[in-house]
């Protein structure tokens, strides 16, 4: 197992690293729509790759049948002229926070088995999932590398990334690592690593809590429970103010939350009386979700948007609910002030 990891300096790099490998220059990546914001940004800024979004309308997308939504943007791509070379899957998902079965994974094996795409599992989140009363049902975690992959997938199109960044909430000291047992991939990686392997620090640093079985056992038992715990709180508050959010959710340090839904008249009001956004509506919305940002920010509140995170539908913003109880209730009651600032601003629209 050993000579089928290759330690870089954060899971962003593995990517990379990745698509160094996989993709030339102008082919395309699959990744579901939203997703998380530095996936453009780690396989698109050098290795210029492009990114081809997936949408699946009605459909579930952590079902078997949001297969027929990547069969229809893959061949939309074909037709653009876009060689499609990697499926690239977050899983638990960043910012839905929700896992992916066993059904599903094996489904989407088949799926890159048959297009002959390389199939990437981000796993960054595997160790923050956690009980959420709300969703007794939702998934476990299942690794990629937890499914036999004969008679799915050929072994060499699988590869699995993880890291300390998120599960140990470590960012700053920078390891990830690249798990495939793609021998051509793994020397290709490790050829193109020499600027992107991790510091003797963050390899002393690690190797020492990893190998600490009583606190990994402690530590991962805590932060599931504190993560429960916020995630409760949180969309406690959401539903006290209106305020929708993708439900379900069961891993990760995030909700998805709608924050144009408490403002749904005053928007539609400043789209009928402003002739500009008229013209365009949906490019509209998005200049109102970034001043709405804007707003969030005098706020001294940092939310992802969904631009950034390629929604489909503007409004939606990334809500990290990860932090001590005391600033996680300072900053939601901020951002529902920032609401009503904003609010505000939309009534002068209108004037």
């Amino acid at each position: 197992m050993k000579d089928q990891v290759i330690v870089t300096s954060g899971v962003g790099q593995s990517i990379e690293l990745s698509g160094f490998a996989l993709c030339d220059k102008g082919d395309g990546v699959l990744l579901a729509r939203p997703h998380y914001g530095n996936f453009p940004i780690d396989l698109g800024y050098r290795v210029e790759a492009k990114i081809v979004g997936v949408s699946f309308g009605g459909v579930d997308p952590f079902s078997v049948e949001s297969v027929v939504a990547y069969e229809k943007a893959l061949e939309e791509a074909e037709q653009q002229g876009i060689r499609v070379r990697v499926f690239l899957l977050c899983n638990p998902h960043n910012p839905l926070g929700r896992c992916y079965t066993p059904e599903v994974l094996k489904a989407y094996m088949q799926f890159c088995q048959k297009h002959n795409l390389h199939l990437i599992s981000d796993e960054v989140y595997a160790l923050s999932v956690w009980k959420n009363p709300e969703a007794p049902s939702a998934p476990e975690f299942t690794s990629a590398l937890n499914i036999n992959p004969d008679g799915l997938i050929d072994r060499d199109l699988l590869h699995v990334l993880w890291g300390m960044g998120k599960d140990f909430g470590s960012c700053g000291i920078r390891i990830g690592s690249l798990i495939s047992r793609n021998e051509a991939l793994l020397r290709a990686c490790e050829a193109n690593s020499y600027f992107s392997g991790p510091s003797s620090l963050a390899d002393l640093a690690t190797a020492r809590v990893l190998d600490d079985d009583a606190f990994i056992e402690s530590y991962i038992k805590t932060n599931r429970l504190r993560l429960a715990e916020n995630y409760k709180l949180t969309t406690k508050f959401l539903n006290s103010h209106q305020i929708p959010y993708k439900e379900g959710s069961n891993a990760g340090l995030f909700v998805w939350a709608n924050l144009f839904q408490p403002l749904r008249a005053q928007i539609n009001a400043t789209l009928q009386n402003q002739e500009e956004y008229e013209e365009d509506p949906g490019k509209a919305l998005r200049i109102l979700e970034a001043r709405l940002q804007e707003v969030l920010l005098k706020y001294k509140i940092f939310l992802a948007l969904g631009a950034d995170f390629g929604s489909d539908i503007p409004g939606w913003f990334r809500i990290v609910f990860a932090h001590e109880r005391t600033y996680l209730n300072l900053g939601l009651e901020r951002m529902v002030k920032a609401i009503e600032a904003f609010r505000g601003q939309l009534e002068e629209d209108k004037m």
